[in-house]
């Protein structure tokens, strides 16, 4: 039932325009010549956790949010994850933020994106860190004991190491 109404959609005039509104920029950039790019689908029925205010204890509200969150996300994303597992996409299902992380074409997601229980198609770029060789600061000198004994400032003397049974604690290192 859900496939014909997909399919009826596909048809009416101006469905593949509303699709299209629905898919990140980033995503229609990455997937041209039917190159494939990952992307995340947000459902667009999301869980009412407004429940979890009347609770008392925080392991309440966790349990409640979290059962929540995943009985959403199982309900919502169940046709859709079913579609993928069909035709053999990549995806990974998530119930935090209801949404499932796709690797396909531009063609998927436009067949995803007008899909009504589907938000919006968002890009999952691959982000890189690096550092930046000179930027960063120099390593700082070892702190050893004899360093904090060359110290006479009496801010310093306040940070030296618990001597033994201080505050009822063994002494610990050398």
């Amino acid at each position: 039932m859900l496939a014909a109404s997909v399919a009826l959609a596909a048809d009416e005039p101006g469905a593949r325009s509303d699709a299209i509104a629905k898919i990140d920029p980033w995503v229609l950039s990455h997937t041209v010549a039917g190159q494939p790019a990952e992307f995340i689908v947000v459902m667009a029925e999301q869980a009412d956790l407004s429940p979890a205010e009347r609770l008392t204890s925080k392991l309440e509200k966790g349990r409640f949010v979290r059962d929540a969150l995943y009985a959403k996300a199982q309900t919502t994303q169940a046709s859709l994850v079913e579609w993928l597992r069909l035709r053999g996409i990549d995806y990974q299902s998530f119930y935090i933020v209801n949404a499932i992380r796709v690797t396909g074409t531009i063609e998927n997601a436009e067949e995803i994106a007008s899909r009504a229980e589907v938000a919006r198609v968002e890009g999952n770029p691959t982000i890189l860190n690096f550092e930046v060789e000179g930027r960063c600061p120099p390593r700082m000198p070892r702190a050893t004991g004899n360093w904090l004994r060359r110290r006479s400032s009496r801010a310093l003397s306040t940070s030296a190491p618990p001597r033994s049974g201080q505050w009822g604690l063994p002494a610990r290192g050398s």
